[in-house]
């Protein structure tokens, strides 16, 4: 259809030149792909990332202390080497499941899991979001944005304790509306409240205006 937005577009040069990076010379076959899966537990790897890269930090400083420990560093070849092969594994793992998988399975046309989306994100590639297909005037990052507050005296997130839905948890590391001035948001802030949550910009603190002077008066 003329004029419709392509449900995938990259920000600029320097993110296509990380697709290009990730996949240049090496276009991975779709079956060494891994299946997309369901729930958080099966479609992330064994590891978390702060798991791999705190293997990695760790054997680095083993493999480094040995090196420093040791009187004559050619006796700790075999296990250095042994180290940093393993140390050299992870960071290709690591690598797979952050960059060359997602961007793998992008161009294959094979479905993403949650993680994988929102890195390709990370990365600049923004794919059918509400955005682009028109659900929404908003990123779900430009709707974040909006979240944060800043005045002379604060940085902080704004908390306005909306209902979840069911199974997610409440983490509390905001600050509720009731303790922030209306007129310290941005007025795109104000706008995206006073529009889409009237109930929230209600409970923001308003300043008292400031009583006339009597002094013309006179």
């Amino acid at each position: 259809m003329a004029g419709a937005p392509s449900v995938a577009s990259w920000d600029d040069a320097r993110q296509l030149r990380f697709l290009g990076a990730s996949i240049a010379g090496n276009q991975p076959d779709r079956a060494q792909l891994r299946p997309k899966s369901d729930g958080v537990e099966a479609e992330m790897a064994d590891e978390t990332w702060a798991d791999t890269l705190r293997a990695i930090d760790q054997g680095l400083g083993e493999a480094l202390k040995a090196l420093y420990e040791s009187p004559n560093a050619s006796d700790l070849r075999p296990e250095l080497g042994n180290r940093l092969s393993e140390i050299r594994s992870r960071c290709e793992t690591l690598f797979h499941r952050l960059v060359w998988e997602p961007t793998g399975r992008l161009t294959s046309g094979l479905p993403l899991s949650r993680e994988q989306y929102h890195l390709l994100a990370a990365q600049g590639c923004t794919w059918a979001d509400n955005k682009m297909v028109g659900l929404s005037p908003y990123t779900d990052f430009e709707v974040a944005e909006f979240f944060d507050y800043e005045d002379e005296e604060r940085s902080c997130r704004i908390d306005p304790a909306l209902p979840l839905p069911p199974g997610q948890i409440k983490l509390k590391f905001g600050v509720s509306p009731e303790k922030l001035r209306f007129n310290a948001l941005r007025p795109e802030q104000r706008r995206f409240f006073e529009e889409h949550l009237p109930e929230v910009a209600a409970r923001f603190a308003r300043e008292a205006p400031t009583p006339p002077s009597d002094r013309g008066a006179e």
